[in-house]
């Protein structure tokens, strides 16, 4: 099954399917990553599903808080990614690692983390905020919501 379609599937059986939207959104920012980790395990949807598989095996109703937290501490946030040649690296609720790569796609270099990027209170407040507008919205000032 196509990883969207499973991602999707394991929400409404969860009876999260309200995170629907934003997960997609979420996601979509870090396309591409599976690419660069390793092992394949730690790709974001890879994470996201394995997180949802074990929420389903408990049955027990998860509170948006919660899973905003859960999903806030996944492998796949340890991955830090820069532009060979430069020493910026990719702020992935700045831009989309796509965006960053850049048109034509520039080589990136990765490599795995003690700590996650973004720290997991500011990405767990940052979907919650998302959640709660319906979008996330990417470098247009939410970040002074999100650090309230």
């Amino acid at each position: 099954m196509n990883p969207l379609r499973c991602l999707h599937a394991l929400l409404l059986q969860a009876g999260l399917n309200h995170w629907r939207s934003i997960l997609d959104q979420w996601l979509g920012n870090y396309a591409g990553l599976e690419k660069l980790v390793d092992p394949l395990s730690e790709a974001p949807f890879a994470c996201v599903i394995r997180l949802l598989r074990q929420i389903r095996r408990t049955g027990m109703p998860l509170s948006d808080d919660t899973f905003a937290h859960q999903l806030s501490q996944l492998d796949f946030l340890l991955y830090r990614v820069r532009r060979r040649g430069e020493t910026v690296r990719w702020d992935p609720i700045q831009q989309s690692l796509q965006d960053y790569q850049g048109n034509p796609p520039r080589h990136l270099l990765s490599w795995k983390w003690d700590t996650e990027n973004p720290p997991p209170g500011f990405t767990r407040r940052f979907l919650l905020l998302g959640l709660q507008r319906g979008e996330l919205k990417l470098n247009q000032g939410h970040c002074n919501d999100v650090m309230a």
